[in-house]
């Protein structure tokens, strides 16, 4: 099996708060996008529900588009 590296881009802040919810399972940033990753193709899906939800102005994060 061949291995690729791929670089994208990440907010420092969320970064910070995976790592920190990844270390609670004892997992590196790495691991977990490789879990994401391998969830995706053996569900042929994404793992969780996507929907489109309009932010209301006690939304903290109304404001960043999140």
């Amino acid at each position: 099996m061949a291995i690729y590296d791929y670089t994208f881009q990440l907010d420092e802040v969320e970064k910070v708060a995976a790592e920190q919810v990844l270390c609670q399972f004892g997992l590196s940033l790495e691991e977990g996008l490789n879990i994401y990753i391998k969830a995706v193709v053996r569900q042929k899906k994404i793992p969780f529900d996507l929907s489109i939800v309009e932010p209301t102005s006690d939304d903290p994060g109304a404001d960043e588009g999140i």
